[in-house]
């Protein structure tokens, strides 16, 4: 039997707030439940939230654990206090494999290094290349396994957009909350010069999520600039850009390789100035042709729905176990 210590804020819960702005995480969660783990928390089953008595009621194999700092009701990040477990250190005592996910590797590294080791966990899903995870964190405990996983999309909000719509040259799009993101920030300066439209974050909480909106904007553009940040992360606006049928001018190293996809990708060094990028927007523009553009975004809707991610996922933490 395989648990996860699940966060339903991610979807809206009762009474709290509407879903996180990003359905990331409850793709995550939903992902392995199709894949036959079983939900536990506030919002599932009969709503425990004591992961001792989980434990003890459930007597799973694996515990999976959603990231702790959109739970923890001492974080800023948790938008509803319910949705905390309790007794969580408990899982550091327990004997079966303790996995927990990993998404933003620099960012909070003392909150972050702190769950870890207060878990005690085995392995941590990272959604990027390993090896650059351990150098965006080098608190990483030495030896722990890392399990490569990929963002999802939902494959039923592509088939939704008329991906044959009249589409404008580009767009770029994006967080510029942290300096971690400095081709995105000079792209963004230099949008108007590049010919390319802005499109700004709508910040993080539990307001509503907002993935069909960005789609659909997607959608209507031939180019999306979606950047890697500076520690070469192949964020999920990449496989969003080519789902929606754009081709995605990135920095993406090219060692990160992404799969069924990587022929979508046109990319600039990772030091790359504003006119390689303008170079890059001009090309691909010039490059893109819709039949092309639809049989990327059916490649993409194959390999990063949540279903099929969330088996892979399931299928590598078992592997690893």
């Amino acid at each position: 039997m395989k648990l996860v210590l699940a966060n339903a804020d991610y979807g809206g819960t009762p009474g709290g707030g509407l879903g996180h702005t990003s359905d990331e995480g409850e793709q995550l969660q939903r992902g392995l439940e199709s894949a036959g783990w079983t939900l536990a928390g506030f919002g599932y089953g009969d709503g425990c939230i004591d992961v001792p008595t989980l434990l003890e009621r459930h007597r799973p194999e694996v515990v999976f654990v959603q990231d702790p700092r959109d739970w923890d009701r001492e974080s800023a990040g948790c938008c509803d206090v319910r949705v905390s477990f309790e007794r969580a250190e408990a899982l550091a005592d327990w004997s079966g494999y303790k996995v927990g996910v990993f998404k933003d590797a620099a960012s909070s590294p003392e909150f972050q290094a702190g769950w870890v080791a207060k878990l005690g966990l085995d392995a941590l899903v990272v959604y990027y290349e390993p090896e650059a995870v351990r150098r965006a964190a080098p608190w990483l405990p030495w030896g722990m396994e890392l399990v490569r996983t990929h963002h999802s999309i939902d494959a039923t909000m592509i088939d939704a957009i008329d991906l044959s719509q009249p589409r404008k040259r580009g767009v770029v799009s994006g967080s510029t909350s942290r300096g971690d993101y400095p081709l995105r920030l000079a792209v963004m300066a230099q949008h108007q010069r590049l010919g390319l439209d802005y499109w700004r974050h709508p910040g993080y909480g539990s307001t509503g999520c907002r993935t069909p909106e960005y789609l659909g904007m997607l959608a209507g553009y031939k180019v999306s600039v979606a950047t890697a940040s500076v520690y070469g992360f192949a964020l999920r606006k990449i496989i969003e850009s080519v789902a929606a049928g754009c081709i995605a001018v990135t920095n993406l190293p090219e060692s990160d390789v992404l799969p069924e996809i990587d022929g979508a990708l046109w990319r600039v060094s990772q030091e790359a100035k504003i006119g390689e990028v303008e170079d890059a927007v001009a090309q691909a523009e010039a490059a893109w042709d819709l039949d092309a553009a639809i049989e990327w975004s059916k490649r993409a809707c194959r390999f990063y729905d949540w279903r099929a991610v969330g088996q892979r996922l399931s299928d590598s933490i078992e592997a690893a176990a």
